[in-house]
């Protein structure tokens, strides 16, 4: 393998250790938010709250 490959191969990896870390970090967030698919799925819709004002 030429010196060249080499270097891109290794850059290469480095990024995409860096875009893994990034996930990681975004996965992480969310977890801990509102937006954690645990949380909505506890949510619960009304059906007053579907509708437009008056009409069953």
């Amino acid at each position: 393998m030429s010196a060249a490959r080499a270097a891109n191969l290794e850059a290469g990896g480095e990024a995409l250790s860096t875009f893994m870390k990034r996930v990681d970090a975004v996965l992480r967030d969310l977890e801990s938010s509102v937006g954690n698919p645990k949380r909505v799925s506890t949510q619960t819709v009304n059906r007053a709250s579907l509708s437009s004002g008056g009409v069953d």
